[in-house]
């Protein structure tokens, strides 16, 4: 740089930095560059005058000043490089799961531009990257919610700018996954206890609460996911349709199946009703056996499905039916009570 007193000047820019448009002078009370060979006349008091070349140019010399006039004023001459810019990123607010793609958007004015270089400052969040000029990041489950700050720099190897913005993550709730009830089957008088199964990948971890929507009665579900049931006699022979649900407070699941109740399980013992005698009457005499004093129930069937009881006793003892009735069946089973 270099001092000079005048009152009027013209500016002359050197050949190599006239071909760039954004190349010339200019005074430090205004943003416009001056063009070539322009005259000016100076206000009295020191002028600072700008010189913006193209990149590499030194200093310009007290030479490339023309002075005109014998007005007095001081100028000095100051070296001005082209201008990196880093224009200021939004903050941002994106749910957890979803990509983030922010290109930086850092230009120079030198043509041609020089390469520029970017860096992160300080921490970034576990996933989150700077490529090619493009700050990316698909935030986990385990992210959000949170609040964010990214400190980027960019430079062209002189000089270096840095952008600060935040990201704010939002928590998206997942539906908890209630796994497939396989079809059940229990007898009359007898309790199922089933367990439901459930899970949920939402982080922080969330609870999850059972419970019945629909089926037989009596058909329990605690909040824990246990399934009860017993079913009566009145409720047997059935096919019960039973759905359960599940929720973590936000999306509830449902999930069907099937629930058979059966006629209490037939006493196998090969004593049992194996010994009959044909009385003189027709009629049919059966020896009952079994444990002794346990009470025992004569039922028949015509199909082996519906069974109707037509006769109890405790251990041992006879039972007698007229033949041709079969009492409403044509077959006979003895079912402890």
């Amino acid at each position: 740089g270099g001092l000079a007193r005048f009152g009027q000047i013209r500016v002359r820019l050197q050949p190599d930095a006239a071909r760039a448009a954004a190349a010339g002078w200019r005074f430090t009370n205004t943003m416009e560059y001056l063009p070539d060979g322009q005259a000016i006349t100076l206000a009295a008091g020191p002028v600072r005058l700008y010189f913006k070349p193209l990149a590499g140019f030194r200093t310009p010399a007290p030479r490339d000043l023309s002075i005109v006039g014998n007005l007095t004023n001081e100028v000095s001459v100051v070296y001005e490089p082209y201008g990196l810019s880093f224009p200021p990123i939004a903050d941002r607010v994106i749910a957890e799961g979803t990509l983030l793609s922010i290109v930086l958007g850092a230009t120079h004015e030198a043509v041609p531009p020089p390469p520029l270089t970017y860096r992160v400052v300080g921490d970034l969040p576990t996933g989150a990257g700077v490529t090619n000029g493009v700050f990316g990041w698909v935030p986990g489950e385990d992210q959000g919610p949170s609040t964010n700050e990214v400190s980027v720099a960019v430079s062209d190897g002189v000089s270096s700018v840095t952008n600060r913005f935040t990201v704010i993550v939002t928590e998206v709730n997942v539906a908890p996954l209630l796994a497939a009830v396989s079809d059940q089957a229990v007898d009359e008088l007898t309790a199922l206890n089933l367990t439901l199964s459930a899970t949920d990948d939402d982080l922080p971890v969330q609870m999850l609460i059972f419970s019945r929507v629909s089926g037989p009665e009596g058909l329990a579900v605690s909040a824990t996911g246990i399934v009860t049931w017993t079913p009566t006699t009145a409720q047997r022979p059935s096919t019960n349709d039973v759905t359960v649900q599940v929720t973590d407070g936000i999306a509830p699941v449902t999930r069907s199946f099937r629930v058979i109740a059966l006629g209490r399980t037939v006493v196998t013992e090969s004593a049992l009703l194996s010994a009959f005698t044909l009385l003189e009457s027709g009629s049919l005499r059966f020896d009952v056996s079994g444990t002794t004093g346990v009470r025992y129930v004569i039922e028949s069937s015509p199909d082996l499905f519906q069974w109707t009881p037509i006769f109890t006793n405790a251990a041992p003892f006879q039972f007698t039916m007229p033949t041709g009735t079969q009492d409403g069946g044509a077959f006979l089973r003895a079912v402890s009570r």
